[in-house]
């Protein structure tokens, strides 16, 4: 009798230190795994475009890179935060982290409207390299209220008529030309052309209507928004300008975060005005490619080069009155930059094969 009780103390005893083990385990596994940063990340594009592509593409590189730390969960076209309202609730922290145009809230960002000058741009991800570097150069103290982490622009606008082919800036002396903003505003008067401001989601059915004569707008918008169809003929600018974008972080929240997931940030960062570039020059690709195929008579114009110093001389006033009006900024010192960058980046430019094979295997497969 007594050596059964010894054996059931035992057991008991046994089965308690299996519990424990047991509970111990579980507490290792649930302190191994600790609840991941969350974050927000508000931009204004569909999230299959192009560009948005590209931003998916960030958010995904982040949560892999950091093993499951970093949890990013995105919030495309503006269903978090109205466009000009991005750098705000970033700032606020409504979201961790958002991409937005500084143009859309331009006295916030005088340094920036440098980079929305007239300038011989090749591509998006020439522009794009080049305003990377003069941020990098200048650090710009417009942004000091979030953590700045890249930026990317779209690629130079074109000029696409409805009916008559813009062949020199006479031609559109009398038009109506869409041009969103006041940096386009300024563009197309001083081409001879009557500004029409209106929002993107307007411009198919406004040229349609006739409600406008020429679009200013990047060449992806001739496919993404089907500008295609309604329009005949696309004259590319020998000077143009383009709009690129910025993509910032709450500064509470990047105080906050670990050094090794904040390097994990700075990392792909760095990749970014690069890989989203090629992605946003993808989209102008595949826009050209989807306007030739319209047929139709459709025609594309390049101008002439005995013509292109005439183009240039009208918007050369654009630059000149920025570096009179800001003078509290070395706005001529920006200026000759841009342009050198532009250059440089310029004349190392991937062709578009390259670009479409690179962004068709790394970002439109992001899911």
């Amino acid at each position: 009798m007594r050596n059964k009780k010894i054996r059931m103390e035992r057991k008991g005893v046994g089965i308690i230190l299996a519990a424990l083990l047991l509970l111990v385990s579980f507490t290792s596994l649930y302190a191994a795994e600790p609840k991941p940063i969350e974050m927000k990340f508000a931009f204004q594009y569909p999230n299959v475009s192009t560009i948005g592509k590209g931003l998916e593409y960030f958010a995904n590189e982040v949560n892999k890179r950091s093993g499951g730390r970093v949890k990013i969960t995105t919030f495309p076209s503006a269903t978090l935060l109205a466009p000009d309202k991005v750098y705000e609730g970033v700032v606020t922290g409504i979201s961790e982290i958002g991409n937005t145009t500084p143009a859309y809230t331009a006295k916030r960002f005088p340094a920036n409207d440098a980079t929305l000058l007239p300038m011989p741009i090749k591509s998006a991800w020439s522009i794009s390299m080049a305003s990377q570097d003069w941020y990098n150069k200048f650090k710009p103290q417009e942004f000091k209220d979030t953590h700045f982490l890249f930026y990317v622009s779209c690629g130079p606008y074109v000029l696409v008529s409805r009916d008559k082919p813009i062949m020199k800036p006479e031609d559109l002396k009398g038009m109506k030309v869409r041009a969103a903003g006041l940096q386009a505003g300024a563009f197309v008067k001083a081409l001879g052309g009557t500004p029409v401001s209106m929002p993107m989601v307007e411009v198919f059915e406004a040229t349609s209507k006739g409600l406008v004569d020429v679009l200013l707008v990047p060449t992806e918008t001739l496919g993404a928004y089907k500008h295609g169809d309604v329009t005949k003929y696309l004259t590319k600018l020998p000077v143009s300008f383009a709009n690129p974008t910025v993509t910032v972080m709450n500064l509470r929240t990047w105080n906050s975060l670990p050094k090794d997931i904040q390097k994990i940030f700075d990392d792909v960062s760095k990749e970014m005005t690069d890989i989203a570039g090629k992605a946003w020059q993808y989209g102008d690709i595949v826009g050209e490619e989807y306007f030739k195929k319209l047929g139709g008579g459709r025609k594309i114009i390049e101008i002439p080069p005995a013509e292109r110093a005439n183009w240039a001389n009208l918007v050369k006033p654009l630059t000149e009155s920025y570096i009179k009006e800001k003078k509290n900024l070395p706005a001529a010192e920006y200026v000759k930059y841009l342009e050198e960058r532009i250059n440089y980046w310029n004349a190392r430019q991937p062709d578009n094969k390259a670009v479409v094979d690179f962004v068709e295997k790394n970002v439109m497969t992001t899911k």
